[in-house]
């Protein structure tokens, strides 16, 4: 498999959880629906996911040897298609709808919103996992090529400081010296006119 083939196969994840949540969000809005375009109740649908390529061992095999000769390798996974649940419609007793039937029940759609929800979270959750799945790849092709953007911290600052402060102490020690030596001589030249005047 490629370096970058981990990311394509997490954004294969991404487009198939991105459609079922786009399915999921269609049975809710259609719960209610009690005509439909074929002037049935809304038939609640259903997402039909497979995987790119062959699976196991074999799918990897093959795979690996369609890369080398200069084919794309397989992997991930696609939509196969998009079907309606064959679960009954429900029968609700409502007398006054204009929809009822003689006996005053109403055929509603074959949505739980229980369901929908359920499935929303879990759509979600896989949605997130193929995120971070592409990121941590990412991160380490990052990693291998070198290219990233943790430099190590540069020393020549501190270098520069520590210069800096050898000088000061260098010229303040050179002061005191002066200093020094100044005050000797003056003590030096005091001594000699108490001298001069004690004669």
């Amino acid at each position: 498999m490629g370096l970058f083939d981990a990311i394509g196969i997490a954004g294969t994840g991404l487009s198939a959880q991105r459609i079922r949540m786009d399915v999921t969000a269609e049975n809710l809005a259609n719960a209610d629906t009690t005509k439909a375009a074929n002037g049935q109740p809304y038939q609640r649908q259903e997402v039909q996911l497979s995987q790119i390529g062959g699976g196991g061992f074999e799918g990897a095999l093959s795979g690996a040897l369609a890369q080398s000769a200069g084919a794309p390798g397989a992997g991930g996974v696609q939509v196969s298609g998009i079907v309606s649940d064959a679960t009954p419609d429900r029968q609700v007793y409502d007398p006054t709808n204009p929809e009822a039937d003689a006996q005053g029940y109403v055929k509603m759609p074959n949505v739980s919103t229980v369901t929908e929800m359920t499935d929303l979270i879990s759509e979600q959750q896989s949605y997130q996992s193929d995120i971070t799945a592409m990121q941590t790849a990412k991160s380490m092709f990052t990693a291998t090529l070198g290219c990233s953007n943790d430099h190590p911290p540069d020393r020549r600052p501190q270098r520069r400081a520590r210069r800096r402060g050898s000088r000061k102490r260098g010229q303040s020690s050179r002061r005191s010296g002066s200093r020094r030596r100044h005050a000797r001589r003056r003590t030096q030249r005091r001594g000699r006119i108490d001298h001069g005047r004690l004669r």
